[in-house]
């Protein structure tokens, strides 16, 4: 046995490979791609436009209901999975469903769709099972996710020539679009529907530093101030003159100006009061 070889294939199979900018799309790429779905999947526009501005996985859109559509408050109740290797709807992948809001573009095209799939639905006489599916496939069941890849999302990546990336970078796209946008990483834990914060921050967090690193002026943060000389109080300043005491009763009111001088108010009016009597 070679342990230097073990360890190398241990490392290889089990660590954690940095990020780069191809798991997810920039603004303008996914402008492109959704523009080239309208004109060459056009069954397939809404779904990627929830996918984008959802944050949705690949199985939780497929398997949305009519019913999960809340219009009046423009969210959706993300509350079950298509398992590929099930084969069936199933829970989502934490056990807990979640309500995700979305934008009124992505609301527009669910409801062109809703609308679509109910002339669809009289004609072909699909069951009410049938009915209920937001994405159904053209005769009216869950597309594979194989049969989704190949004929929908290599096609449109082709057509654009735009570097491959798996469908779920759609997903890895919303989250980086909203942290970069300053979104707290808390309310996007729960649109995301992750068990934890820190499952959000460990796969997410290089983006709050990165965005706190653009945007924080270290110089103003961790400059130290210039703090302005204190006043010397080694020798208090002398106190204010007291004035005396007839100043005092001037001031409030018991002396007034007659004449050349100042007379108390009490005296006076007793001289006052002698003389008219």
């Amino acid at each position: 046995m070679n342990p230097a070889a073990d360890l190398r294939f241990f490392i290889g199979k089990h660590a954690r490979r940095p990020r780069t900018d191809l798991e997810w799309f920039r603004h303008g790429e996914a402008a492109v791609l959704l523009e080239a779905c309208q004109a060459l999947k056009p069954r397939w526009a809404a779904f990627l436009l929830v996918c984008f501005t959802g944050g949705l996985r690949w199985g939780e859109a497929t398997a949305l209901h009519v019913g999960d559509i809340d219009w009046s408050r423009s969210r959706l109740h993300v509350q079950r999975t298509w398992s590929e290797d099930g084969g069936r709807i199933e829970r989502t992948k934490d056990g807990e469903d979640r309500w995700v809001k979305l934008p009124a573009s992505a609301l527009e095209a669910l409801r062109t769709q809703v609308e679509a799939m109910a002339l669809e639905v009289q004609l072909n006489r699909w069951t009410h099972e049938q009915r209920r599916l937001v994405f159904p496939n053209g005769i009216g069941k869950v597309t594979r996710y194989g049969a989704f890849s190949e004929h929908v999302w290599r096609p449109l990546l082709t057509a654009t020539k735009l570097p491959y990336r798996k469908p779920h970078a759609m997903r890895h796209s919303y989250a980086t679009w909203l942290l970069e946008g300053g979104a707290d990483i808390r309310w996007v834990q729960r649109q995301f529907g992750h068990a934890t914060i820190a499952q959000t921050s460990d796969t997410y967090g290089h983006l709050e530093s990165d965005r706190h690193e653009e945007r924080v002026n270290l110089d103003e943060v961790l400059t130290p101030k210039r703090v302005p000389p204190r006043p010397n109080t080694s020798h208090p300043p002398p106190p204010e003159p007291r004035p005396n005491a007839q100043l005092l009763r001037i001031i409030e009111g018991e002396m007034v100006v007659e004449g050349k001088g100042f007379v108390d108010c009490a005296l006076n009016s007793d001289a006052t009061l002698a003389r008219t009597t």
